[in-house]
């Protein structure tokens, strides 16, 4: 996973080939320090088919929403992670 450190509390991840939810997922649980198996679901959070549609949709939309006790930032190309 390509990631660069922003600071201690927040990181920018490539998505790369992986599908947008499996990015998020990854780039949660680093950020966190957990294992990915350990999250919460996170189709109990979001919509991750409308997630995947609307990135899908524009180079330009961030969608944003809470998760694990951090703040996601999702583009079509990069995972934002940060940390409250």
């Amino acid at each position: 996973m390509n990631a660069k450190r922003m600071s201690t509390n927040r990181q920018q991840f490539e998505i790369g080939d992986r599908s947008l939810c499996l990015a998020v997922c990854e780039s949660v649980a680093e950020i966190t320090g957990k294992d990915a198996t350990e999250l919460e679901i996170l189709e109990h959070h979001i919509d991750t088919d409308a997630l995947e549609a609307l990135v899908a949709s524009s180079d330009d939309l961030v969608a944003t929403f809470e998760w694990e006790e951090v703040v996601v930032q999702v583009t079509g190309r990069e995972v934002m992670v940060e940390k409250w």
